[in-house]
């Protein structure tokens, strides 16, 4: 004799389930999906086509990390990201107000078929920002402005395409001891980073940069100590992998 509980199991478990005469493309996909990258726990995976169709978020260990999650049928773009402080935005674009830095952000994107019952993917986040850390040298402390200020012509990134977004970006810093600030800045198109330092004048940070050496195309971005001396006219420059730092004549 058949337990009437299992019977009663068997009988809510039907409807949910797909037959073989069904339309398959209405019922899940289980991927098998793998991440790499990244220095944080929580991952978000989010499908596209073109406009935000899934989103989910995934625990993730170091260093490498597989999952087997229920997702849509179709073709997709995959994204998936680390260290997003902004809301998913659902048209694929992280849009940076006036003010806000650049979130901490690791990404990476594929394409995905999950039009079977199951597909699989690999993503590898990259990190998508740079930390600048500046020291302004003067002659005395009471000589630098409360508050300083950058500017520059990309305020965000697509993440369907992991490309930079052109807009308006402008960040006020606050020094700290008196020199000392830090700003995250997204992946840059070109040299048009600028830091006005009050009365004291204007530096064309993203041309010295440039000058420097420093690779904005990178997969990952590698952050940077910037020493910016108003006594002796020059500026340091020095990317974390790098050995030496670059010394170039400042001109305001």
């Amino acid at each position: 004799m058949k337990h009437p509980l299992l019977i009663i199991v068997a009988v809510v478990l039907i409807p949910v389930a797909c037959s073989v005469k069904e339309n398959r493309m209405d019922c899940p996909c289980t991927l098998d999906v793998s991440v790499t990258g990244g220095n944080e726990s929580i991952v978000t995976l989010s499908m596209w086509n073109p406009e935000l169709r899934h989103s989910c978020d995934i625990s993730v260990g170091d260093g490498w990390d597989r999952h087997l999650i229920s997702v849509p049928r179709g073709q997709f773009r995959l994204s998936a990201c680390s260290g997003l402080r902004h809301d998913m935005p659902g048209n694929g674009i992280l849009l940076l107000k006036r003010g806000e830095e650049m979130d901490e952000l690791f990404a990476g994107v594929e394409n995905l078929l999950a039009l079977k019952d199951s597909a699989e993917c690999s993503v590898t986040l990259h990190k998508q920002y740079a930390q600048i850390g500046m020291k302004l040298l003067c002659l005395r402390s009471v000589e630098l402005p409360d508050s300083i200020v950058v500017r520059g012509n990309v305020d965000g990134m697509k993440l369907t395409e992991m490309k930079p977004h052109n807009g308006d970006f402008e960040v006020k810093l606050h020094t700290v001891l008196g020199e000392f600030c830090r700003v995250c800045v997204p992946r840059q198109t070109d040299s048009s980073l600028e830091l006005e330092v009050g009365d004291l004048g204007t530096v064309p940070l993203g041309e010295y940069i440039a000058d420097s050496g420093y690779d904005w195309s990178r997969e990952d971005l590698p952050d940077m100590e910037i020493v910016i001396d108003l006594l002796e006219n020059k500026i340091e420059i020095k990317a974390e992998d790098w050995v030496e730092s670059r010394s170039l004549n400042l001109i305001i």
